[in-house]
């Protein structure tokens, strides 16, 4: 895949590999088949963030901000709830764990669990 390997370049995943995934009960746990593209950047980079924007969810994760599972029924409830007057927006939660990082157009950072890779 192509851009996969352009992204690995452009911001190399951490050195040691992330959790294997059980991608079967993954998918019947969510009802659907993921993407197989997603299943190769989770395979790659983990969970974790890019640029504080983009988010890595990932099936089963340690961290309760990057489990798929957890965010998909929280905002599952969030979307259930819009419209209503009772529904209060979640707070914003901070992350200490990882991300990648645009210094400039050249050089990005993704980390994951305290190690930096460049």
């Amino acid at each position: 895949m192509i851009a996969i390997d352009t992204l690995v370049r452009l911001c190399p995943p951490p050195a040691d590999p992330p959790p294997a995934v059980d991608w079967p009960q993954a998918e019947r746990a969510l009802g659907t088949a993921l993407p197989a593209d997603y299943k190769q950047l989770v395979e790659t980079y983990g969970d974790g963030i890019f640029d504080e924007t983009i988010w890595l969810l990932v099936p089963d994760s340690a961290y309760d901000d990057c489990n798929l599972h957890t965010r998909t029924t929280e905002r599952h409830e969030i979307l259930v709830g819009c419209g209503s007057s009772r529904t209060s927006r979640p707070a914003c939660r901070r992350r200490e764990r990882g991300s990648c990082r645009g210094r400039s157009r050249r050089v990005a950072l993704y980390l994951n669990a305290g190690v930096v890779s460049r």
